[in-house]
């Protein structure tokens, strides 16, 4: 029987570099990836509670439509400013939120 990476190999469709590099890099950045899946994850369910869309929400934190999406994704390396105006966009304590998720789980 082959090994597993061989069937990879065989079947990736030329993408065997690009699933790696993205395995890596989830790897390496697990820490972060996970505050920012829960700023977005808390980010959408207050936007559902405000009844507000993401455009709605880009002009309240004074970025692009696109931006928000890109945070909703889950995948942005968040700095603080931009927390801080999302928790006062969304009037909601995400990093304490975050924390204690983490802690919980």
């Amino acid at each position: 029987m082959k090994r597993t990476i061989e069937v990879l190999k065989e079947n990736d469709g030329g993408t065997a570099l690009s699933w790696r590099k993205e395995a890596e890099f989830r790897r390496k950045n697990a820490s972060w990836l996970h505050f920012s899946k829960m700023i977005a994850l808390l980010s959408r369910a207050r936007m559902e509670e405000l009844g507000i869309t993401q455009q709605a929400l880009a002009e309240r934190i004074g970025c692009s439509q696109q931006n928000v999406s890109t945070i909703l994704s889950g995948k942005a390396n968040l700095t603080l400013d931009t927390i801080a105006h999302l928790e006062e966009a969304l009037q909601f304590d995400l990093i304490g939120q975050a924390l204690r998720t983490r802690i919980t789980n």
